[in-house]
């Protein structure tokens, strides 16, 4: 069905019934950039470092436990996010400095454990100061 939609959209195109999103120029691209998180995975065996939390945990075959349970997780670096901005954390990490709890809810991209729970497990988090 993806097939179809592709072909529809292209047709669209070329008819000029909807138009392309502009090209980025290179400033247009440089602030892009800057205004995307910063994120990277690691085994769960590393500590997540100052500035970062986790925001993800899964299996992966690279961080080999023997077994299914999730054993590499996500991180987004927040140490630089102005003041006003939100993130959803895993509460494997503790709340940092300058940022204050909003929410506190479930979400299957936090199940660090291989025995699922429907608990919270993740925090919407507000940078304060």
């Amino acid at each position: 069905m993806a097939h179809i939609f592709g072909k529809l959209a292209l047709a669209l195109l070329a008819t000029g019934t909807v138009t392309a999103p502009p090209a980025l120029d290179e400033q247009g691209a440089e602030d892009a950039m800057e205004t995307a998180a910063v994120a990277t995975n690691i085994c769960s065996s590393a500590p997540t470092p100052a500035g970062w939390v986790d925001i993800q945990w899964y299996y992966s075959a690279g961080c080999g436990t023997g077994s299914f349970a999730p054993n590499t997780k996500r991180i987004q670096q927040i140490s630089g996010e102005p003041i006003g901005a939100t993130v959803n954390a895993c509460n494997t990490t503790p709340i940092p400095a300058g940022w204050s709890q909003l929410d506190y809810y479930y979400s299957s991209n936090c199940q660090s454990g291989s025995v699922g729970s429907l608990n919270p497990n993740t925090r919407m988090l507000k940078r304060v100061y």
